[in-house]
């Protein structure tokens, strides 16, 4: 075994696993099981959201209602 592997020392085995394992979901897969959008409806929201003034996307993102 290997005991030089990293300034971290610490390898992973059956016994030493990440607590949080994977990956991190894709904004889009949340949406999608969340609200049910398609694709296209998310790139829209995405583009609009992208053309607005910093200022109003804070706005939208303090209101209580909305979801992400």
């Amino acid at each position: 075994m290997n005991k030089n592997i990293g300034k971290y020392s610490n390898k992973f085995t059956s016994d030493n696993q990440p607590a949080n394992r994977g990956r991190k979901p894709k904004l889009y897969t949340i949406a999608k099981k969340s609200y049910g959008i398609t694709l296209d409806e998310f790139k829209e929201v995405v583009n609009y959201l992208w053309q607005l003034p910093k200022d109003e996307v804070k706005k939208i993102a303090e209101k209580d209602d909305t979801p992400i």
